[in-house]
């Protein structure tokens, strides 16, 4: 069995903005679709941000925007093969 895609912010920032057109076109009821992509990627940008202010430099570039995985709200990249010496 093959793992599901890696959701980027890019291919959230993608689907704001297909969102926010259809909330244009077809009205309000598609709100909630907008406005989920809109928290999620506020989610993982926080996420990033803050583990980012407690890492050495030479490891904030292993913290990324963390797929989307079943039943939450994502995770954050595996740390461990960066951070052993």
């Amino acid at each position: 069995m093959t793992s599901p895609p890696k959701i980027t912010d890019q291919d959230i920032e993608i689907g704001l903005s297909i969102a926010a057109r259809i909330v244009l076109r077809y009205g309000e009821v598609y709100w909630p679709v907008f406005e989920r992509l809109e928290t999620e990627l506020r989610e993982r940008r926080s996420r990033s941000a803050r583990l980012n202010a407690y890492l050495p430099a030479e490891h904030k570039t292993l913290i990324s925007a963390p797929p989307q995985e079943a039943g939450g709200t994502g995770s954050v990249v595996s740390l461990r093969s960066g951070l052993q010496r």
